[in-house]
C-alpha cells in the first residue's frame, strides 16, 4: 500500500512544499493536495455551531491550487506520489486537465496522479458555475480525457453532451512509457471507470455498505475495465480515512460527544441524507441533503447548524463518519478495506482538531498507520 495525510499546510507557500519534504523522509509513499476554493461555511459560523476556528481558508495563505504546489513539491522529493484529490470537472475542462496532467508528469517525474470529481457547490455557485449536469461533466470529462493521453498526439474526436473535442491534440508526451494515471470519484456508471479510469477515489467510512460493499464495487470496477479490454494490473483503489483516535474508551466516549466530531459527522456522513436510515439514524437536515449540494458559505445559519447538530447522537460518529478506536483497532479495521483491494491511503485523525492537547499524539497516531498499513503485504 501507499499511504500518507493530506496536505493541509497552508501557512505559506514554501511550508507546504516542505512538508512534502518532511513526509518523504518520514517514509510516506503519497503526498495528497485537495482543490478547494473555500470552507464549508464561513469560520465565524463554525466556531459558533463547534466552538473551533475550523476554517483551513484562513490559515495563513488559504487554499493554494495543487498543480504549482505538485510541481514544485515534485522538484524538492524524489519517490513520494503527488495526487491531485481532486479537481472538478466543471471549472476547467477535459482539454486543460490533459494538459495540467501532463506537464506535471513532466515536473514530477511521473510521480503524479489525478483524481476527477463532480465538484461541490462551495467551489462553484458563488463563482459563476452552475452544479448542474455535474456527473455528467465528469462522464464527458474521463471520456474526452482518457482520448487525449491515449491518443500519441493525433486528433481527437469525442462527441459528449457537456464536453467535446473535435480534432483538437494533446502534443505534450508523457514522461514515462505511458501516461499518468486518472483516478475517478464514484459516480460515473461502471463501463466508463472501467473504460477510462485508472483507479478509484472514495471516502472509506462513508462508502456505501462498509467493507463487503467496498469489495464489491471493486471487483465491479476491475470486472468493467476488463471488459474494456483494459489490463487490470494497473487499477488502483484510494480512500480517505477519516480517523478518531485514543487509548482509553473514556477519551473516544468525550471526542464522540464533541460538537466538533456531530458537526462533521452530520456533514460528511453520507452522500445524501437519506443513506442514514439504512443505519438507523434520521439525517437533521433531510433525507435529500447532502454536503456536496448544499454545504456553503451563506447556506445556513449558525442557529440553523446548531439545531442540525443538537439532532446528531455520539453513537452515530462511528457508525457513519469517522473509523473510532485505538490505533491499533483502526489499523485492523483498514487493514481489512486493504484485504478488499484497497491500494492508497489518506489518513486523517481528528482527535486533534477536537481537543489540542491530543495533537501530536494524534501526528504519532499517523505515523502508527501509514507505518502498520504500508508493511501489509500486497494486497493487505
Amino acid at each position: 500500500m501507499k499511504c500518507g495525510t493530506p496536505n493541509l499546510h497552508f501557512e505559506t507557500f514554501d511550508v507546504c512544499v516542505s512538508a512534502t519534504v518532511a513526509a518523504e523522509r518520514r517514509g510516506h509513499r503519497a503526498s495528497f493536495f485537495t482543490s478547494q476554493m473555500q470552507g464549508y461555511y464561513d469560520p465565524e459560523v463554525l466556531e459558533a455551531v463547534t466552538g473551533r476556528r475550523l476554517g483551513s481558508d484562513r490559515i495563513g495563505m488559504g487554499f493554494p491550487d495543487p498543480a504549482p504546489v505538485i510541481s514544485a513539491a515534485g522538484q524538492a522529493t524524489n519517490g513520494i506520489e503527488l495526487v491531485v484529490s481532486a479537481y472538478d470537472t466543471v471549472r476547467r475542462g477535459p482539454a486543460v486537465l490533459a494538459q495540467t496532467l501532463l506537464t506535471l508528469d513532466h515536473a514530477t517525474k511521473g510521480r503524479v496522479v489525478l483524481a476527477l470529481g463532480a465538484g461541490e457547490v462551495k467551489q462553484l455557485a458563488g463563482y459563476g458555475y452552475s452544479r448542474k449536469g455535474a456527473l455528467g461533466r465528469q462522464i464527458d470529462s474521463l471520456r474526452c480525457l482518457r482520448a487525449l493521453l491515449d491518443s500519441d498526439g493525433a486528433p481527437v474526436h469525442v462527441d459528449g453532451e457537456y464536453w467535446r473535442l473535435d480534432g483538437g491534440r494533446m502534443p505534450i508526451r508523457p514522461y514515462g512509457d505511458r501516461p499518468p494515471p486518472v483516478w475517478s470519484t464514484p459516480g460515473p456508471p461502471w463501463e466508463v471507470l472501467g473504460g477510462c479510469a485508472d483507479g478509484m477515489l472514495t471516502s472509506l467510512k462513508r462508502h456505501r455498505g462498509g467493507v463487503p460493499g467496498f469489495r464489491h464495487d471493486v471487483e465491479q470496477f476491475r470486472a468493467a475495465t476488463k471488459d474494456c479490454g483494459r489490463g487490470i494490473e494497473r487499477i488502483d483503489v484510494a480512500g480517505v480515512a477519516l480517523c478518531l483516535i485514543a487509548e482509553d474508551q473514556a477519551t473516544l466516549r468525550e471526542l464522540c460527544e464533541s460538537r466538533v466530531a456531530r458537526f462533521y459527522t452530520m456533514l460528511l456522513g453520507a452522500d445524501r441524507g437519506v443513506q442514514w436510515r439504512a443505519r438507523g439514524y434520521v439525517h437533521p437536515l433531510g433525507d435529500d441533503w447532502g454536503y456536496a449540494r448544499h454545504a456553503a458559505p451563506g447556506r445556513a445559519t449558525a442557529d440553523e447548524l446548531n439545531a442540525a447538530v443538537d439532532e446528531v447522537p455520539p453513537e452515530a460518529v462511528g457508525d457513519l463518519a469517522f473509523f473510532v478506536g485505538t490505533r491499533e483497532q483502526v489499523a485492523e479495521t483498514l487493514a481489512e478495506y486493504a484485504m478488499s483491494g484497497l491500494t492508497y491511503a489518506s489518513i486523517v485523525d481528528y482527535s486533534g482538531r477536537i481537543e489540542p492537547a491530543l495533537a501530536e499524539r494524534a501526528k504519532d497516531n499517523i505515523e502508527f498507520l501509514v507505518t502498520e498499513l504500508q508493511a501489509l503485504p500486497e494486497g493487505g
